[in-house]
């Protein structure tokens, strides 16, 4: 039967399955395994009068197209071509970045020289850099995917971010500084580089090479950038990855085992809401989502609309801030109207409801302060807003 460039052939799909003695030999993973070390040095040594990205990009697509040779004739591995859904979700992604970015992080100068000369030198790299990795990345998917094809993509992007990793980075996750400084390393990289993996696995070579595309080629390009290289930026990451990887499962040609359904492909997407929707409701990664439940702070917030708080130090919030405190009834969302010097010698704040005719009775300790209100969504909580008012009127008989 004839390849369709799939994926893998994995047990239980369409098109004759590669042998697994060839797929997973361990001797196949040693030029990768190689090119990824020399990579590595290479990227921490640098070239000496010169720029490494296009030797490591030389090093590490010889690695990954000497062990994807012998699967090109038997294989799918090179994918499809035009790879319409992959580019497609590689737009999707870069133009996710820049939307969530801009509006959750803001903008910030990019590193880049934007010359044309330097355009166009940047961009060749930037090219040869996601042709070496992808190479890398889809023989190793391809080659160990067999049988737990999650867990190739797993250990694809570890060995992918393990080129680039410098190892002062590992020894500051000692201290909080640290952790955050390689978590602002390690979200952007795991995010890309995951939704690449399932572009590999689904669409071969030419597919997680089209995803990557716009992506580099936006970054190169673009003289202002999202401010996605920081700990407020994880949501971003987290976020861009899942809608990604859903968009490139729902759209392929399944390859492990029959295809998905309707229903199927509903609660992927219900389930990824109900995760995101779990983080942000507990503040997990910096942010909160709430539903305004009362009618105080109209009417700028409404009752039912939902309220994106960012987390904030209580030394930066000002008179005018919207902001979330805890206090012994629950969270509560108000302006801050008024900064003092309360009792030791430290500061507190006086809140009140836009709506409200006085401040609210307590003063609010920095302790208490959970965030800073950054966005509105309108109207979007009221179904959450319904159910509560309904539930309230059950247990009351």
């Amino acid at each position: 039967m004839e390849s369709r460039g799939t994926g893998p052939r994995l047990h239980g799909s369409a098109g004759e399955r590669l042998p697994e003695s060839t797929i997973n030999s361990l001797s196949s993973l040693v030029p990768l395994l190689l090119s990824a070390a020399m990579a590595h040095w290479l990227m921490r040594l640098g070239v000496i009068g010169g720029d490494a990205r296009l030797l490591t990009a030389a090093i590490l697509g010889a690695g990954g197209f000497i062990a994807m040779r012998p699967l090109i004739h038997s294989s799918g591995v090179l994918g499809r071509y035009p790879p319409l859904a992959p580019f497609g979700a590689g737009v999707l992604m870069a133009s996710l970045y820049v939307v969530f970015g801009t509006v959750l992080t803001g903008l910030g100068k990019s590193p880049y020289i934007h010359t044309p000369y330097y355009i166009l030198y940047n961009s060749v790299l930037s090219l040869a850099l996601v042709a070496g990795e992808e190479a890398l990345r889809t023989s190793f998917i391809w080659r160990t995917g067999y049988r737990r094809p999650a867990l190739a993509i797993l250990m694809s992007t570890l060995l992918i971010m393990a080129v680039y990793l410098n190892p002062s980075q590992v020894e500051g996750l000692t201290s909080g500084e640290g952790v955050r400084n390689f978590a602002s390393w390690a979200f952007p990289l795991l995010s890309v580089n995951l939704a690449a993996g399932v572009a590999s696995l689904y669409y071969g070579y030419i597919g997680s090479v089209s995803l990557r595309l716009p992506t580099a080629l936006a970054w190169v390009m673009m003289p202002v950038l999202p401010n996605v290289y920081t700990t407020d930026a994880i949501l971003v990451h987290v976020i861009v990855a899942v809608i990604v990887i859903t968009f490139l499962s729902m759209t392929a040609q399944p390859t492990l085992g029959s295809p998905l359904t309707l229903a199927d492909r509903l609660m992927i997407g219900l389930s990824i809401l109900a995760v995101v929707g779990v983080w942000l409701s507990h503040g997990l990664l910096g942010y909160y989502a709430l539903v305004v439940l009362s009618g105080s702070m109209e009417p700028e917030l409404e009752r039912g609309d939902i309220v994106i708080v960012s987390s904030v130090d209580p030394g930066d919030v000002k008179i005018g801030d919207v902001i979330l405190y805890a206090s012994t009834n629950g969270p509560v969302i108000h302006r801050v109207i008024e900064v003092r010097e309360g009792g030791g010698g430290s500061i507190e704040y006086i809140t009140k409801g836009d709506a409200n005719e006085a401040p609210d009775s307590d003063p609010v300790k920095p302790e208490q302060v959970r965030g800073r209100v950054i966005g509105v969504v309108p109207d979007v909580g009221g179904v959450s807003l319904w159910l509560k008012q309904a539930l309230n009127a059950i247990l009351r008989g």
